[in-house]
């Protein structure tokens, strides 16, 4: 298990640095060199600082359960940040207007921050139905110990495309809508460049946005262990 997590981190990392070199090479060829050093100014403490939190997640986590919960939040976001470069280069075009690109961010932020509140809610529907249930088979109290893997598995948690307003019925033609725009927009990207980088950003935000659904779940269980610690009165160890 512990193997495992490393080699999430290590995997969250290559995958944050090597979206950072793409969404270094879109810039710049959107918006010059100079816009493409500062993308990469702005990047490498970003990916920097969420390995440095994850290995320090990691190695907390091998005496308490609440640090693997945080550790699993914190690698997460290496794959929110890779789909995020291909989004944010926006930012560095001058031509885009700053009206834009402050409507462009704050719907993205809105849409995105739904999604959290979203996931916690699911994680906390579903363990209000089966919560106690699973903590009666993978918590020993004498011991203060829980079998945290065997919870989540056991939980069956998932994820669907979420936006205000939209029927979750229309999921499946909404997938095939954001796979065609990002098409159409890889297809403009040497006519129309910045035309085109609206086209596979916007599908981009909506998949980030499902993503920070399951990190919205996570943090669900971060908070619900929390409190669960807080009213045991103990720190409850890995099994």
């Amino acid at each position: 298990m512990q193997n495992r997590s490393l080699f999430n981190a290590y995997l969250s990392a290559f995958l944050a640095t090597a979206a950072t070199g793409g969404g270094w090479a879109i810039t710049g060829k959107l918006a010059g060199h100079e816009a493409a050093l500062s993308f990469l100014y702005f990047s490498a403490p970003v990916v920097g600082g969420m390995f440095v939190i994850q290995i320090l997640l990691f190695m907390k986590s091998r005496s308490l359960v609440k640090f693997g919960i945080a550790f699993n939040i914190a690698t997460a976001f290496g794959l929110v940040w890779m789909m995020s470069c291909l989004v944010l280069p926006i930012f560095w075009i001058a031509s885009i207007g700053i009206a834009a690109k402050l409507s462009f961010g704050s719907v993205s932020l809105i849409i995105c921050y739904l999604n959290v509140i979203r996931g916690i809610g699911i994680f906390n529907i579903r363990w209000k139905k089966v919560g106690l249930k699973l903590l009666r088979q993978y918590y020993w109290r004498d011991r203060e110990t829980m079998d945290w893997g065997g919870i989540v598995s056991s939980l069956k948690l998932s994820a669907s495309f979420y936006v205000p307003g939209v029927s979750e019925k229309t999921g499946p033609i909404l997938s095939v809508l954001l796979v065609v725009s990002m098409i159409v927009g890889l297809s403009l990207r040497n006519v129309f460049p910045v035309f085109s980088v609206f086209f596979w950003g916007i599908p981009s935000v909506l998949v980030i946005a499902t993503m920070l659904q399951m990190v919205g779940v996570v943090v669900g269980q971060y908070l619900m262990f929390v409190a669960l610690e807080k009213k045991e009165g103990v720190f409850i160890r890995p099994l």
